[in-house]
């Protein structure tokens, strides 16, 4: 249901992301996930 409101425009993903950090800082992004300063992260490779 979630892919479709987001194929059809209906939902933004971008809306959702607090913050992208590449795989090298996944230290740093459980970091933040920890002490609450980011909610929903998106890691790159």
């Amino acid at each position: 249901m979630l892919a479709d409101l987001v194929a059809e425009g209906k939902l933004s993903l971008e809306e959702l992301i607090t913050s992208s950090l590449p795989l090298e800082e996944i230290n740093e992004a459980m970091h933040q996930l920890e002490h609450g300063t980011e909610i929903r992260q998106v890691i790159v490779p």
